[in-house]
């Protein structure tokens, strides 16, 4: 009642302002003078939000207060935020309080906004980012908030995020368009959240759709109309009178706050040594005297590292602006620097016989490898979560990097991180800071000749077979359903292509059509690799082989979990899986990109298996932000 009182008002308001304008054009105004103001925002600000919403947005800017050490009024901060910062805040936090959820025996939960603890930060459009960075909010779940999805009968969890949202994996959605997506991280602490408004049919989907910034933006398009079709009562106060967009959008880059800021993804990819990367990390923060463009290094899974530089400290709340605060506070204490050597110095574990990784910055940092065994003991857990089985941490290739830190007043600091690729990209996935020892000890280190864990090569005539079919399909213009095995066939209807793949009564022949359709899209690549690219998936699941054709697709060996996620009778059917379900049979992937739809195109994945003596594809499915 209360939200259509606030309905009625709103309209009341817009119909006035229409009414004097028309009035002040009827009685004639005076050449060269302006007619009355009429009211360009009906909404969009902190007053008008409810009530709920209200304590979702004071609560995180208290939260960032308490890191900034500013006292503000939370009305004023949000009403001077981003047109497309307030639209997200709003439609996603009114989507999650319109959405009630019902456990496995069909008894209400509670609504999805109470698997939320607190708001960390907002994206609105953030120009020269993805779809998968813009709209959306960053959010603290509360700690049963994976048990509470998993048990929902609203929301199913679907294949891990293997090309977006990669420090947020495990992936729940609803059915249906428009949804809510949640992308969680490892530890189950903290989540990405967007609504998908649009799903674009198979195979347009490879080229556009969900991919563009405008599947998520309440204000694009008909979004709104599809937002209110699912949950009603949302405001659409970003309209002129005459209902369009605003022509004053903010179209410019949105501003670095601590309340809508996007942290920059790390400029040295996992490909590169990491000594560059250590030594980038060091001369951006301490020389340069930016931290905040060395934020993106930090993975999520360090955040719990902030609890020890903190006395009295028990969470993790803002970590990532409390690790941005004490670096600045660290360059103002230092001043200005020359260069690094000025300022570090390597540092040698106790085990001095740990043979050290050899670089060009050896006076400035030491390097050397850790096993997945010793870094157990070297990560920060979170205190305040127990990880079901499912999310904990796949095994990976760890490094340390260990320092020193010297003030010109002679004040020092060690400093120990473990660093590894995530997201093809180096990360510092914990560290630790002693502000007296003279010696660090680092124990279970060993030695390591590099940073790179080689890829072994695949079996010839397995890549080559998956290369011809490849070839048959998109340069021959073959038809190549005969390598489809009917297992596949019901992935049609979870890319948005039908309903139901049994209203079709030749599914053959609808495939053939599908992949044909294609091949034209594609077409007048004389080369695979003009054809479609290759990408390759971060999780440590997938075990990527190198091959002949590795430019075109990548070549991956899927563990059990992984070929379970991906098979589409399973993420119909709504099952639960989780590693350690059994599974017959070597299973494999290729992943790709259509070429012509550029570095942002969607990822296909086919998955494959042996059938009648033959590598068939029994499912596939296209990865969306």
């Amino acid at each position: 009642m209360m939200l259509a009182g606030r309905m009625v008002r709103e309209n009341v308001r817009f119909l006035s302002a229409g009414i004097l304008w028309l009035c002040a054009a009827c009685a004639g105004t005076p050449p060269g003078s302006a007619p009355a103001a009429i009211p360009t925002e009906f909404g969009g600000s902190f007053e008008q939000l409810q009530p709920r919403q209200q304590r979702f947005v004071s609560d995180w800017l208290s939260s960032v207060d308490a890191v900034t050490r500013d006292v503000r009024e939370p009305g004023p901060v949000y009403d001077a935020l981003p047109h497309s910062t307030r639209s997200t805040i709003e439609a996603v936090s009114h989507a999650l309080l319109q959405t009630s959820l019902t456990d496995e025996h069909g008894s209400p939960s509670g609504v999805a906004f109470e698997l939320v603890r607190l708001l960390e930060t907002a994206h609105g459009r953030i120009p020269g980012t993805g779809g998968d960075q813009q709209f959306r909010l960053f959010v603290y779940l509360e700690v049963d908030a994976v048990e509470r999805l998993e048990a929902s009968r609203e929301f199913s969890r679907h294949g891990d995020n293997l090309v977006f949202h990669l420090e947020y994996p495990i992936n729940y959605r609803q059915d249906g368009t428009p949804s809510i997506q949640f992308s969680i991280s490892r530890d189950g602490l903290r989540a990405d959240i967007d609504v998908d408004y649009r799903s674009s049919r198979f195979p347009a989907v490879l080229f556009d759709g969900h991919l563009s910034v405008a599947n998520s933006d309440v204000r694009a398009g008909d979004n709104y109309e599809r937002h209110s079709g699912r949950w009603r009562g949302l405001v659409s106060w970003w309209r002129n009178v005459f209902g369009l967009p605003f022509l004053n959008e903010d179209m410019g880059p949105v501003e670095s706050s601590a309340v809508a800021r996007a942290v920059e993804a790390p400029r040295v990819d996992g490909d590169a040594p990491l000594a560059v990367a250590v030594e980038d990390f060091l001369s951006t923060w301490l020389v340069q005297r930016t931290p905040d463009r060395v934020a993106g290094y930090f993975s999520v899974r360090s955040y719990a590292c902030v609890v020890e530089l903190e006395p009295g400290a028990t969470d993790t709340i803002q970590a990532s602006l409390r690790i941005a605060r004490d670096m600045r506070e660290i360059n103002l204490a230092f001043g200005t620097i020359r260069t690094l050597s000025d300022v570090v110095q390597a540092r040698l574990p106790d085990h001095l016989s740990a043979h050290r990784i050899r670089h060009a910055y050896d006076d400035q940092f030491a390097l050397f490898e850790l096993s997945a065994d010793h870094v157990d003991g070297l990560e920060c857990p979170d205190p305040n979560r127990a990880l079901p089985p499912w999310l904990e941490n796949r095994d990976q290739a760890f490094y340390g990097a260990s320092f020193r830190i010297g003030a010109a007043d002679g004040g020092t600091f060690d400093l120990f991180q473990i660093w590894s690729v995530e997201e093809g990209h180096w990360r510092i996935v914990a560290f630790h800071v002693d502000l007296h020892a003279s010696t660090m000890a680092v124990p279970g280190a060993r030695p390591a000749t590099a940073a790179k864990i080689p890829t072994r090569p695949a079996d010839p005539e397995l890549a080559s077979s998956f290369a011809r079919f490849f070839e048959r399909w998109l340069i021959d213009d073959g038809d190549v359903v005969s390598r489809m095995s009917s297992r596949s066939f019901e992935c049609a209807a979870l890319v948005g292509d039908v309903v139901a793949v049994g209203s079709f009564p030749d599914s053959d022949a609808f495939v053939s059509a599908r992949m044909k359709e294609v091949a034209r899209l594609v077409g007048g690549a004389t080369e695979l690799r003009d054809a479609i690219r290759s990408f390759e998936p971060w999780d440590p699941g997938l075990e990527v082989l190198s091959h002949s054709e590795d430019a075109a697709f990548a070549l991956v060996r899927a563990d059990a979990d992984q070929a379970l996620r991906l098979d589409c009778r399973k993420r119909r059917a709504g099952l639960g899986v989780h590693p350690g379900e059994p599974l017959d049979g070597l299973h494999w992937a290729t992943f790709f990109r259509i070429a012509k739809a550029g570095p942002r195109a969607p990822v296909v994945v086919l998955l494959w298996a042996r059938e009648d003596d033959l590598w068939k594809v029994i499912s596939y499915d296209v990865l969306l932000p």
